[in-house]
């Protein structure tokens, strides 16, 4: 019985191109890029080309592109790191579709005492505007919403919410993993136009063809990430990685 698959918005086949660029690290190029030898700088080297090929897909520079172990801890540092970046601000807005790796370190975060606004959606899954409008206060530290969801398809208008939040000095966070690759997605654009951002991109590599064990993709801006994580009740100071990939961050942000 042949399988027909139409689950790619939880995850994709590798694409063929992709497992032919690949497979040399597995068997060949295995030096661990962090090390000082030459063996391990030629897979630093190829770090360095993804990331530049990264900004490229996302109209940023290289140096604000982080690999990350995952969407989870993605998501945990960015919010995190505007909670830090913003210690009196006690109020988080988010909305009642978002993926469990934000609604459940929301939920979390209550816990400890911050307030969390989930802005409803209608029928049509489509965010209520005015909710999120009036929801927006001096104590919000971040706005995190995600730009497609991974079940209706519905896009949010991401380029409208982050410009109210940055009218009010607002972080805006968007998990974007289900939009990158489908639609045209351009920090500079908005940013110069006044839209955007972001503060925080947030993108998936299992969702578009490419390795399951290729990590997610963080786009900063502002404000220089704070080294946290949530994982298994600890609370980390470098992101789980070799590459140790958020190190710089705490050294006054990106370029």
């Amino acid at each position: 019985m042949k399988t027909i698959y139409l689950d790619n918005n939880a995850t994709t086949q590798v694409a063929p191109e992709v497992l032919e660029t690949i497979l040399p690290y597995f068997h060949e190029l295995y030096g661990n890029p962090s090390s000082a030898h030459s063996f391990g700088g030629q897979v630093a080297e190829k770090v360095a080309e993804a990331r530049e090929q990264v900004a490229d897909l996302l109209g940023a520079r290289p140096g604000e592109i982080i690999f990350t172990s995952g969407g989870t801890e993605s998501d945990n540092a960015a919010i995190r790191s505007a909670l830090a970046a913003y210690p009196e601000k006690r109020h988080i807005v988010t909305s009642q579709v978002e993926h469990p790796a934000i609604r459940s370190l929301c939920q979390h975060l209550a816990k400890e005492g911050y307030r969390v606004t989930e802005v409803a959606v209608n029928s049509q899954g489509e965010l209520d505007m005015n909710q999120y409008t009036k929801s927006l206060t001096p104590d919000t530290a971040i706005v995190s919403l995600m730009w497609a969801n991974n079940e209706t398809g519905v896009l949010f208008p991401v380029e409208r919410a982050a410009e109210l939040a940055k009218e009010r000095d607002i972080i805006f966070h968007t998990d974007a993993v289900q939009a990158i690759g489908k639609i045209p997605i351009s920090k500079y654009s908005t940013i110069e136009s006044g839209c955007l951002i972001a503060r925080i991109v947030r993108c998936g590599s299992h969702r578009i063809f490419i390795s399951h064990s290729t990590a997610q993709i963080q786009l900063i801006q502002f404000p220089p990430m704070t080294l946290l994580i949530l994982q298994k009740a600890m609370i980390f100071n470098l992101a789980s990685t070799t590459l140790s990939e958020l190190k710089h961050a705490s050294n006054g942000g990106f370029p």
